[in-house]
């Protein structure tokens, strides 16, 4: 079903789906006027220029969604960040040259007065990546915004200006390394300004973009995962705790203080983790994709599988609408669910 500017959704086994007929593997949420709109912004992945950048409206009232903006005729769309806080229109989008098999950055903002909606380009970054794994915004951020940029070879930050961006730092793996010493995942600490921890193959560390090139690393984990850590997050509410998932499909939560001893969880996965989101009001209820399905997991001493879609995800993400909603990329298109009823009542 070719995507459209009419609503294209349905309700398969009591679960709301978006339909595309490309694939996808790129999800973000963006805050909306009403609390009762979840606002998704997904882009297509097909290795052709004819991919389309979405956003999609889904009312949790009438259970409807309502395609607001698209602009076609795109090349792979290969991640997406919102960009700035709050109610914002703006959307940092890595897109695939497929004549240069090379990614860039584009700063795109959601043009809503025609009647259609589209996004416009703002700025285009003038540096170009290989093989980009994520990136990731700065929740420091003030009037110029940063973020990251992870890739297999390297780390780069950079810093919004007027007009552009400017690169402020780069770290690069070593080039000896051919088949180890990949950089997978990372993320900005939302308790400390200028930490950042990012994964090294089956290892993490925690990087001070204030110190020099030499006392950057500021804290290495050690390395219990046997497998590549493909998802690093920090707790939003709990300084100096990190969680951290990949091939092993275990699950691994670190106290900053003391990482010899992560504690360990079984997932429910029987085949690698991609991603692992805290929920942001509610740091116990965590949100996992992969191979195996959509979980979602409630935590206290111990790691609890309380709900699982057998759907296959790439990617998923918490709806900036509210707590209790969030989206997935699943193979027929954009699943958007809420947290059952009895684990809500018990979290609150």
């Amino acid at each position: 079903m070719q995507v459209s500017s009419s609503v294209s959704d349905e309700t398969i086994g009591g679960f709301d789906l978006y339909q595309f007929d490309k694939p996808c593997k790129s999800i973000c949420s963006l805050s909306a006027s009403d609390t009762n709109i979840h606002r998704f912004a997904l882009g297509t992945s097909e290795y052709s220029t004819d991919n389309t950048l979405t956003l999609v409206d889904f009312d949790e009232s009438s259970r409807n969604f309502t395609q607001i903006a698209q602009s076609k005729n795109l090349p792979p769309v290969e991640h997406l960040i919102p960009f700035g806080k709050g109610v914002n229109s703006e959307i940092l989008v890595v897109f695939r040259d497929t004549k240069e098999r090379e990614s860039y950055l584009s700063l795109l903002k959601v043009d809503l007065e025609d009647s259609l909606g589209s996004f416009e380009t703002l700025v285009k970054l003038d540096s170009t990546f290989r093989n980009v794994k994520r990136i990731s915004y700065d929740p420091y951020s003030g009037e110029f915004g940063r973020f990251c940029v992870i890739s297999r070879e390297s780390l780069c930050l950079f810093k919004e200006s007027e007009e552009s961006f400017e690169e402020i730092f780069r770290i690069n793996t070593d080039s000896k390394l051919r088949y180890s010493g990949s950089y997978h995942a990372g993320a900005f600490d939302p308790h400390h300004s200028d930490l950042f921890g990012i994964s090294i193959d089956n290892c993490f560390e925690i990087i001070d973009f204030r110190q020099k090139l030499t006392d950057r690393i500021t804290l290495k984990g050690s390395a219990p995962h046997k497998g590549a850590i493909l998802d690093l997050k920090f707790n939003p509410n709990v300084p100096n705790e990190v969680i951290t998932v990949g091939e092993d499909t275990r699950v691994y939560s670190w106290d900053l203080r003391a990482t010899l001893e992560p504690t360990v969880f079984d997932s429910g996965h029987n085949h690698w983790i991609q991603e692992i989101h805290y929920n942001t009001f509610h740091d116990q209820l965590l949100l996992t994709c992969g191979a195996t399905g959509i979980f979602l997991h409630t935590r206290n001493e111990s790691l609890n599988r309380v709900y699982h879609n057998p759907q296959a995800s790439v990617c998923t993400c918490w709806s900036e609408g509210d707590a209790w909603h969030y989206g997935s990329i699943v193979s027929r298109g954009l699943l958007v669910e809420s947290v059952p009823k009895d684990i809500k009542f018990k979290l609150l």
